[in-house]
């Protein structure tokens, strides 16, 4: 599943066609491809454009036969690189709290070098993305150290500890309660 997506908008009358483009339901970009530019097209383009998407059937019924919207479908397939970066981006999302996460030349190569390990250690590259789906489906799982570990960077020096927590079900936190309440135990027979 795409965090983005593109529509044709087409006016009727003059023919003008623009792409719209959403990323994770919320409009971000306008791109004028072709058509006449009346005075009128530039006035009623803010009222034709929704910013959610989510509300471009209403906006198609308001303006029925006047405006069109066409779901643009990608038509090439997605890296491997772009597939493990929008789970990780819809976790980051989720995380942050709509926070956009800053993307630079460190997350991309981090980024890199998970896949390498994931792929090295799975079977194929769709059982590499799947463990890397299942890692951020089991977070709250993880040490509260490691559960704020959010940034790529960060992830891909602590994977192998985040895999075996959530392998072994977090038996880290286990083991360290156990060595709690041993301590426990002591100081109260002294």
């Amino acid at each position: 599943m795409s965090l983005t997506k593109r529509y044709l908008l087409t006016f009727e009358k003059t023919k003008a066609q623009c792409k719209l483009t959403y990323y994770n339901g919320q409009f971000k970009r306008l791109e004028y491809l072709r058509g006449g530019m009346a005075l009128n097209f530039w006035r009623n383009l803010t009222k034709v454009i929704p910013f959610n998407e989510s509300k471009i059937k209403e906006v198609e019924e308001a303006f029925s036969n006047r405006v069109k919207f066409e779901h643009i479908e990608d038509s090439s397939p997605k890296s491997q690189f772009s597939l493990f970066q929008e789970v990780f981006l819809r976790f980051y999302d989720k995380q942050s709290n709509g926070l956009e996460s800053k993307w630079t030349g460190i997350e991309g190569k981090s980024l890199k070098q998970i896949i390498t390990y994931l792929n090295k250690i799975s079977a194929t590259e769709v059982e590499a993305l799947a463990v890397w789906k299942q890692v951020f489906s089991y977070w709250d799982r993880l040490d509260d150290f490691y559960k704020n570990q959010i940034q790529l960077r960060q992830i891909n020096s602590n994977l192998n500890t985040i895999l075996i927590q959530i392998k072994d079900g977090n038996s880290i936190r286990k083991n360290q309660s156990t060595a709690h309440n041993n301590a426990n135990d002591l100081r109260s027979k002294i």
